[in-house]
């Protein structure tokens, strides 16, 4: 039966009746959710009829061990985006027939590229740097509409020219990770951060964002002996948004001029949010998701812990 169904939606094809479409499966957070709208967003300019399976977020919508949701909310960071779902029909039969699974980072070939329609693009693939120097700038458009009262009054505070974004992501990374994370950022790390931003930049402010509150309060503050107008002389603020916030958390992110990162995404996609002007982005020694800050209007500077 399903191969029946299969050649009557090739023949309807055949004779231009039904359009072949890539499909691209979304998962995950905030930077997921970006990273393969971009995919699609790559054969929408070749010409392409794209559509997007947002079956993950009922099915699972968790994240890798089980304790943080994962909601949909490209669209709420970014409302103005062209965006269509695929058919139930459609996705039943590109599941079975169609189906291309991406197991970056395990291979990290950039075939996927040059896929035509029709194909259902599930899983990771390796990008492209110039995802992130042209298309990353071209799609993401920063909408302050999107915050709160509370956030977009913390977003005008922000100085750009003095601050600093310290992005510490726990959660599912928080210990070792087998593939993309690797072992979880050191507190030297931060600590050792801080102190290049403090003593070559002038940073004087500091953002902390974290999806695990507690760790910020009992371990990495402590361990970096700061105080209210304090050791580095640096004033600091612990951001509240939750690990359902995370889109919120890259906004305010974007509006610091420097930024230092942890593992994963949220750190990176925000400095490349906001690039009208020059900023640092600080990486972790061993972190090897560090290529889409290879920019030009990013100095890219590289910590020892």
């Amino acid at each position: 039966m399903k191969e029946v169904i299969r050649r009557l939606y090739e023949f309807l094809v055949y004779i231009r009746i039904c359009k072949p479409q890539i499909v691209v499966r979304i998962d995950g957070g905030i930077c997921s959710q970006m990273h393969q709208y971009l995919l699609g967003f790559t054969f929408k300019k070749k010409g392409f009829v794209v559509k997007y399976d947002l079956t993950w977020f009922n099915d699972y919508g968790m994240d890798m061990i089980n304790k943080d949701v994962r909601n949909f909310d490209l669209l709420k960071a970014f409302p103005k985006l062209d965006f269509d779902r695929v058919s139930p029909f459609i996705l039943f039969l590109y599941r079975h027939f169609y189906n291309y699974q991406g197991h970056y980072p395990q291979s990290c070939d950039i075939d996927w590229i040059n896929l035509v329609p029709p194909r259902l693009m599930s899983g990771y693939y390796a990008d492209p740097e110039y995802l992130y120097s042209r298309l990353f700038q071209e799609v993401f458009k920063l909408d302050l509409s999107v915050l709160d009262e509370v956030d977009f009054s913390l977003y005008e505070e922000i100085d750009f020219s003095s601050s600093a974004a310290i992005h510490v992501r726990r959660g599912d990374i928080a210990s070792k990770t087998i593939g993309r994370y690797g072992t979880p950022t050191p507190l030297n790390y931060f600590a050792n951060s801080i102190d290049y931003l403090t003593k070559e930049k002038g940073v004087r402010c500091l953002y902390f964002f974290s999806d695990d509150k507690k760790y910020l309060t009992e371990q990495l503050i402590p361990f970096l002996k700061l105080k209210e107008n304090n050791t580095y002389e640096n004033k600091y603020r612990i951001i509240q948004n939750g690990a359902d916030k995370g889109y919120v958390d890259m906004i305010l992110m974007s509006k610091c001029e420097h930024i230092i990162t942890s593992k994963g995404s949220l750190g990176k996609y925000a400095a490349l949010l906001n690039l009208k002007k020059r900023r640092t982005v600080v990486v972790c020694s061993d972190d090897n998701q560090t290529f889409m800050l290879n920019l030009e209007q990013v100095e890219k500077v590289t910590i020892q812990p």
